[in-house]
């Protein structure tokens, strides 16, 4: 795996090229199997995603102005308003399990996935 991190005056840039290792742990990660065949062909669209984002890490972006909008428009946000919702029961109904009026769910994110 190589991994070259460098600074520039806008962001900071990021050069990896795909490996197998990498790629299993994007597949663990995302829950998805592939066979040999298809790791082949996985990892050499990566790797041309990295060199196209290489590429447009190349252009000289120092002359061109920070900016947060693309669009300068002005946006008009409504203002907040809160309200009482009157159909609680309705909502629990549909809770597989509640606690002190607290929602119960699974907490699996450190569990090994098959």
């Amino acid at each position: 795996m190589f991994i070259n991190i460098f600074a520039t005056k806008i962001a900071f840039i990021i050069i990896i090229m795909i490996d197998q290792e990498i790629l299993n742990r994007l597949a663990k990660a995302s829950n998805l199997k592939f066979d040999e065949k298809e790791q082949a062909v996985i990892l050499n669209d990566l790797n041309h995603i990295v060199s196209f984002i290489d590429q447009l890490n190349e252009i000289d972006v120092c002359s061109v102005s920070d900016f947060s909008f693309v669009n300068h428009y002005n946006h008009q946000l409504r203002k907040d308003q809160t309200t009482k919702f009157q159909n609680i029961e309705r909502i629990k109904n549909n809770a597989t399990e509640m606690s002190n009026n607290y929602f119960v769910v699974n907490n699996d994110i450190n569990k090994e996935r098959s």
